[in-house]
């Protein structure tokens, strides 16, 4: 998924992208975890670009996250990233 969110930020595509983490190799664990973190905040790819990440405590603190992600996909046309932990996403 890294190479093509380097993509959308190379060509100026503005897009929001919701990441809930959540703990375990993908065995239905629903976990806090932090493991998406880093790799949200530093981007993959080529790395030259860096995502704006807004991070979510509480559910309805997403909601209003999510409206201001739209926001600022559109002002600075980059990728916006949503973060929550799994216990939100539930």
């Amino acid at each position: 998924m890294q190479e093509g969110i380097s993509y959308i930020a190379g060509a100026e595509l503005p897009c929001v992208i919701v990441d809930v983490v959540r703990g375990g190799p993908g065995l239905g664990n629903i976990a806090p975890e932090q493991s998406d973190y880093f790799a949200m905040v530093k981007g993959g790819g080529h790395g030259s670009y860096r995502n704006l990440v807004l991070r979510s405590r509480l559910g309805a603190e997403m909601a209003d996250l999510t409206v201001l992600a739209c926001r600022t996909r559109d002002k600075y046309r980059n990728p916006t990233v949503v973060l929550a932990e799994g216990f939100i996403g539930r």
